[in-house]
């Protein structure tokens, strides 16, 4: 699940690359909606990426986030 433009922003320029590709999303929400291989692109990303300040859902179910 996506919220927030900041998610949206990152998800854009991670699958779309690029300076003009941070906006695509931002612009087109509904995309995630339309296309099946970017809703799977964007839960994948989700799962792997960390989100500052906290670490990627990926390494805490491996046990490699150490709380502290």
């Amino acid at each position: 699940m996506l919220s927030y433009n900041v998610n949206y922003g990152l998800l854009s320029k991670s699958a779309f690359g690029g300076i003009d590709g941070a906006s695509t999303l931002l612009d087109n929400p509904d995309m995630l909606l339309t296309d099946g291989a970017l809703s799977f692109y964007s839960a994948f990303w989700y799962y792997m990426w960390p989100q500052y300040p906290k670490p990627s859902l990926h390494d805490v179910m491996l046990g490699y986030f150490e709380p502290s």
